[in-house]
């Protein structure tokens, strides 16, 4: 992208985040959540900048797509209960197995996702995979809401799965 489309994507989210995220907040009644959804939001923006550039409401477009990440994210959250967590095959990414062989210790591992990883949302991978916490308890450490957890703990699941397909290559 140009610095002129990234001019451009920052004028959109300067005057888009605050409307976004007084919707997010009234339907989802939670700010962390609220503001978690409004930055994936931009995420799917800044992925699809050309299909926004193109809309001839990008505001709207912004925010139809906030009204259906809300959806999806609510949806989840139901799926799963709030103190539930997707412990798939994504959970093997760092469960002690072949994954970890490379690595002479947990802290090794952790310094190098640390590097990929905001510092509170590797609290959270620290407590619930190392250590077995609960999103629940995880949750009420941090004082934050079991959805808001559980959503921090799925984006860095993601970043893991990142991180792990880069160091194959």
């Amino acid at each position: 992208m140009s610095s002129k489309g990234e001019s451009s994507f920052r004028c959109i989210y300067e005057k888009y985040f605050s409307p976004m995220l007084t919707y997010a907040i009234t339907v989802v009644d939670d700010l962390e959540l609220a503001e978690e959804i409004v930055q994936d939001v931009f995420v799917i923006a800044w992925n699809k900048y050309e299909d926004l550039m193109l809309s001839p409401n990008p505001g709207g477009w912004l925010m139809n797509t906030t009204k259906f990440t809300i959806r999806n994210t609510l949806r989840k959250i139901k799926a799963n209960g709030p103190a539930s967590l997707p412990l798939d095959d994504t959970i093997c990414l760092v469960n002690r197995s072949q994954d970890l062989e490379p690595y002479s210790s947990g802290d090794e591992l952790i310094s190098i996702i640390a590097k990929h990883v905001p510092t509170r949302d590797l609290f959270i991978l620290q407590k619930v995979i190392m250590e077995g916490y609960s999103c629940l308890d995880v949750a009420e450490m941090l004082k934050i809401k079991p959805a808001t957890c559980q959503k921090r703990f799925q984006r860095v699941l993601k970043q893991l799965r990142k991180i792990k397909e880069l160091q194959q290559y």
